[in-house]
């Protein structure tokens, strides 16, 4: 059973814990990235299903060190920076 509080966002140790594994597997089988078997990589989409669980980009960029969104660098006028 959740005891997830409603005034703040879910997280993925929240979910970690609904699905009973942990932080980094839960991380892994939302990422998609590493090793998670199939009946684990369920589970945690459950969890994350049934918590509310959704991707926070800024998280995610600060953890990657590259911004998420499509940007041009721009000199101070205005123009496309190196032309």
């Amino acid at each position: 059973m959740s005891r997830h509080n409603p005034d703040r966002s879910v997280t993925v140790r929240d979910v970690a814990r609904e699905a009973g594994v942990s932080k980094a597997t839960a991380a892994r089988a939302l990422g998609e990235y590493g090793a998670v078997s199939e009946q684990v990589r369920s589970r945690v989409l459950a969890a994350a299903e049934a918590l509310g669980w959704r991707p926070n980009e800024l998280a995610r960029s600060m953890s990657s060190g590259r911004p998420r969104s499509s940007s041009r660098r721009t000199n101070w006028a205005g123009r496309p920076a190196g032309g």
